[in-house]
Formats: structure tokens, sequence, C-alpha cells
């Protein structure tokens, strides 16, 4: 009935005289707006803030149908009539707004920012110029997301999973807003992307972050008892935004390749979880996941070498693989110095031809860790660990004692 009224009008008002017809329908417009106001919102904002906007956005609605449907942009008045509307509904409200909507982010409060959300989106499209609740509102979110989002790095920065749950829902609200303000406020949303850059430069110094979470990563991927694969991509493709905002992204890399690549070799050889890593591949280079299938590679080949040995002796060497990289940070190898006693190669004679073979005359060089009878062979910066027998070690070390070739 009130939509048929309110088309009446406009309908007698179009007929009226061209002289007068901008300054008609925009009275219209208001005389209907108040009408629908009264008979729709019968909440106040103190009374019950989430029914106010509830019953607010019922409004907008009926207005954005008729309004568009009715009146062409060509007339004078359109404009200000839909920036009227705008404030008109919000009224005097502005400062409640903002503080519930500051509240509603501090409290996670979903239901609260949805509609607020909502109300926001309606009241672009009816103003055409952004009214004074967007300037508060991004005022308070500009000082408050900045605030807030190196506050949680802080609270949960040992609490990767907690972290990434909140994250996963503030981020995206936070996306959601900056998105619409980009669309009213080009120079706060430069603002707010600036500030953000600025509070993911000063996270990423924090070394801690960075190893919390690629501990995280290792448990997303590692874990014997999976969080599950909707909340394992979920953590993963919150960590990949939050990594997609480094500027410095080299320490991640180096951090994911010379970590994450060991751990899914060692730990799962026959199988590795390489899809976990899927999410991460827009911000990832090529090399970290050819680094890793040579890895597989690598540790394929060598478990191949040990059954010959062991179909061959079985009481002979033992080949355990572990993968790192010197001279790259944060895993720099410790020198502990290289030895060439030619009589070992012995022992290690299907092993060494093939490495020979395979790295073209790469020296293997041969390092001895006397407290637990494991000698490493470190091939183009690669390290491989083999266990000795009680024969083997005393020979080794009657060796080393007479003679050391250090280089």
């Amino acid at each position: 009935m009130l939509m048929r009224s309110f088309a009446s009008s406009i309908h007698q008002c179009e007929g009226a005289e061209s002289e007068s017809i901008d300054s008609r329908l925009f009275k219209i417009i208001v005389e209907h707006t108040k009408l629908m106001m009264e008979q729709i919102i019968t909440t106040s904002i103190d009374e019950d803030f989430d029914q106010y906007l509830t019953q607010s956005v019922t409004c907008l609605d009926h207005v954005f149908i008729i309004v568009p449907n009715i009146i062409e942009e060509q007339h004078s008045h359109f404009q200000e009539a839909r920036e009227f509307l705008a404030k008109l509904i919000i009224g005097d409200h502005t400062p409640a707004l903002v503080q519930k909507f500051t509240q509603s982010l501090k409290q996670n409060d979903n239901p609260s920012m949805i509609i607020m959300s909502i109300v926001c989106d309606k009241i672009l499209k009816i103003s055409c110029d952004h009214s004074s609740l967007f300037e508060q509102v991004s005022k308070e979110f500009f000082e408050f997301v900045v605030k807030e989002i190196k506050k949680t790095f802080d609270d949960y920065i040992e609490k990767p999973n907690k972290l990434c749950d909140i994250l996963s829902s503030k981020y995206a609200r936070f996306e959601n807003f900056i998105d619409k303000y980009a669309k009213i406020n080009d120079e706060l949303n430069l603002k707010l992307q600036s500030a953000l850059k600025m509070v993911v430069e000063d996270v990423e110094e924090n070394m801690q972050f960075v190893f919390t979470f690629t501990k995280y990563w290792e448990q997303l991927v590692f874990s014997a008892q999976p969080l599950g694969i909707d909340v394992s991509h979920k953590h993963m493709n919150i960590i990949s935004r939050i990594y997609s905002q480094f500027t410095h992204r080299e320490k991640f890399h180096r951090v994911m390749i010379h970590h994450m690549c060991r751990k899914i070799v060692y730990h799962h050889p026959e199988n590795p979880n390489i899809e976990m890593f899927r999410p991460l591949s827009q911000y990832l280079t090529d090399d970290f996941f050819i680094y890793l299938n040579s890895l597989i590679a690598d540790y394929t080949s060598s478990r191949e070498i040990e059954n010959q040995h062991k179909q061959k002796n079985p009481s002979q060497l033992s080949c355990k693989l572990t993968v790192a990289r010197e001279r790259l940070w944060p895993f720099n190898v410790s020198d502990c110095g290289s030895y060439y006693p030619e009589e070992l190669a012995q022992y290690l004679e299907s092993f060494s031809e093939f490495y020979r073979d395979r790295f073209k005359c790469r020296k293997l060089q041969y390092a001895h860790d006397e407290s637990n009878g494991i000698i490493k062979y470190t091939i183009n910066s690669v390290e491989y660990f083999f266990e000795l027998n009680g024969c083997q070690l005393s020979l080794l070390n009657l060796l080393l004692t007479g003679q050391k070739t250090e280089q």
C-alpha cells in the first residue's frame, strides 16, 4: 500500500509543471521515506542496536527499489535526495554506530558486523557521496585496525592456530571494509593500506613470528592427528594472505625451502603431502617445488643404495638422510672440519661411485662426529649422515688420529 501510494505521488508529480518537478520529487521522496521509517523502524538504536540496523536495512531496501526505478538521474535534485535519505535513516546516530562498530570488531561479534556491513553497502548504493557515518567510521576503523592487528599478533604469536582462527574472520572483515572505503575515499584507503603494510613489516622483523608459523605449517602437514582438511586449508590460506603482504619474502622463502622441504622428505619420503603447500604456490617461486621434488628423488636414490649395501653386507653402513644447506640463513651448519681418509672409501664404494657419477665428480667431503659414531658427508652443500658399527668406528678413529686433512 505504501509503495503504491509512493508510485502514485510520483506519477502525479510527473504530470505537473516541468519547472517544479525536481523540487516536488525531492519533497515526495523525503515525505514517503519518513513515512516508511515510521512504519518500519519501531526500535530505537539505544534499545536494540541490531534490530535498529535490521529495520534500517528494510527501509533502505524499499527506498532503493522505488527511487531508482522512477526517478531519472538527470533530475538536479536526485543526488541531493539520495544523500538526504542516507542521512535521514542514520540520523544523529553516527557516534553510536561508530562505537558499536568498533566494539563489534574487538569482540569478534559476527552478527553485528554482518548487519553493519549490509547497512554500509545499502548506504553506498543510495548515497553518491560519502556520508558523515563513513567519515567517522573510517577514522575509527583506521585507528583501530592498525592497533588491533598488531595486538593480535603480539597476543597470539605463540598460538598460531588461535591466531589463524582470529585472522580468518578479522582479515575478511578488514578486506571487506577496505574495499568499500576504496569506493568512498581514495585518500583514506591509501592511508589504511600504508598503515597495514607498516604493521606487517613490523611483524615481519619479529623472527619469532616467522619461526612460530613455520612450526605451525609443519604441524598442519605432519600432525599425527590432522586438524582436518577444511581447517588446514583455511589456515594455510590465511597464512598465505599474511605472507603475501611481506616485502622481504626471501626470509620466509628460505625458511620454507630449507626447513619444510627437509621435514617433508624426512617424515613422508614415500608420499610427501605436497598438496598442503599448493595454497602458497602463488607466493612461492617454482624453486620450492623443484627443490622439494629433487630431495624426494635424492632420498629415493639413497634408499636404493642403502638396500644394495644391506644385500651385499648387512653389517655395513645404514644410510640415514637429512638435508641442510650451508651458508643459508637460518640453518647455518657449524664448521667441524672435513676429512678425506682414503681407506674409508671401501666402506662406501657403491655410494661413492653413485654420487661421483651423478654429481659429475664433485668431491665427497667426509666429516666425523665422534660422540655418536655418525659420519657426515656433504655433497654440494647437502649433508648425508651414515651410522657406523663399532669396527668401522674404531678404524675411523685410528685413521683420524694418525692423519687429518682439513679443507
